[in-house]
Parts: structure tokens; sequence; C-alpha cells
């Protein structure tokens, strides 16, 4: 056990660790990218986003009118809630506007998936075939 203790003590000392991507609170602010909303098409729910930045001595509530890019949302929910609308409307609304879109669910079948998002742009007003 001794020997062990040993090397291990040895082992302590001949490595230093990488700091590198260790940084203090005011550098790694510096660093982060401006956060930013990606819009949804969703009447009332990019309005729920936002950051909260200090001016002066006061806090300020600044609306980010979207979704923070970049994030990951997990929906869950009891059935018949809407997270299958909600998803469908953001991913049409999305790809509308020339964005890239990647629809994955573990629920449904690809057939039926085409076909909802289909009749959801045109619920919405959108030419499906035009995207």
């Amino acid at each position: 056990m001794a020997e062990f203790e040993e090397k291990e003590e040895i082992r302590r000392e001949e490595v230093e660790p990488d700091l590198s991507a260790v940084y203090t609170g005011s550098q790694a602010i510096a660093k982060a990218p401006e956060l930013y909303g990606v819009a949804t098409g969703i009447e009332g729910l990019d309005d729920l986003f936002f950051i909260v930045r200090q001016v002066g001595k006061k806090l300020e509530k600044v609306p980010l009118k979207g979704i923070p890019a970049y994030s990951v949302m997990n929906l869950t929910g009891v059935s018949d809630t809407g997270k299958s609308l909600m998803v469908e409307q953001f991913t049409v609304f999305r790809a509308s506007r020339g964005d890239r879109v990647a629809f994955v669910t573990v629920e449904t079948p690809a057939n039926f998936v085409s076909a909802s998002l289909k009749l959801r742009a045109v619920a919405m007003g959108l030419d499906f075939e035009q995207f």
C-alpha cells in the first residue's frame, strides 16, 4: 500500500493541470456570445423568453423575442397538451423563413409527420411546397 501511495504522490507532482479552459466570471462573460432569440411563430410564446441586464443600479428585463439560440429544449407533458402541435408549428415557421430544420420524433411514423407538417403549413397560410 505504501508503494502505491508513493507512486501516486510522484504522479501528482509531475502532472500540471491544463487550465487553459478555466476562466474567471468576468473572463467568461467577455468570451460568451451575445444571447439572442429565435422566433417560434407561436403567438405569445416568444414573449416568455428574456434576459436580465444591469442598467445603472437597476435590473432590467430584456425580451429575447424567441427561444434562446442554440438552446436545447425538452418538451414534456401528458397527452393532448399541444407538444407536437408546438413543434410542428415551430418547424414549419422556421423552414418557411429559409432555416434548415431537423424534425426528430420517436412516436410518429415519417409519412404521418410529413402529412402533418403539410397540413400545419396550410393552417398557417403557408405553401409547404415552397420551402
